[in-house]
């Protein structure tokens, strides 16, 4: 199982707001973005190069449990990022290392206090 990072964003009229609204916002870490290749596309960040990207960044689907619309970062990309950083600093790969990295490779892309 890999945690999912999901939320709700709106504008100041109550509607959803899209997704170069949300970039646009102090939450997200564009630095992390920049010259990434990483760019918006509609209704998901992706890598540029879309026909090579199996799976968007970041994602707009209806929640599991709420069954309700959010944005959520792709699971798979961030288990990839964290199974990278853990096999370069070899660690041992404990639930909690995992889900601190986990944090950490999050916090990069957006602030989570």
């Amino acid at each position: 199982m890999v945690p999912a990072y999901y939320f709700q964003s709106y504008d100041s009229g109550g509607s959803p707001a899209t997704l170069s609204r949300i970039m646009a916002t102090d939450r997200f870490q564009l630095r992390a973005f920049k010259n990434s290749g990483i760019a918006a596309s509609g209704a998901a960040l992706q890598p540029q190069e879309a026909n090579n990207a199996h799976f968007p960044l970041l994602s707009q689907g209806d929640h599991p449990t709420l069954g309700t619309p959010h944005w959520y970062f792709h699971p798979c990309e961030t288990s990839t990022a964290v199974t990278e950083i853990l096999a370069q600093v070899h660690e041992a790969s404990t639930p909690l290392r995992w889900l601190e990295t986990w944090f950490a490779v999050l916090s990069t892309a957006i602030d989570l206090t």
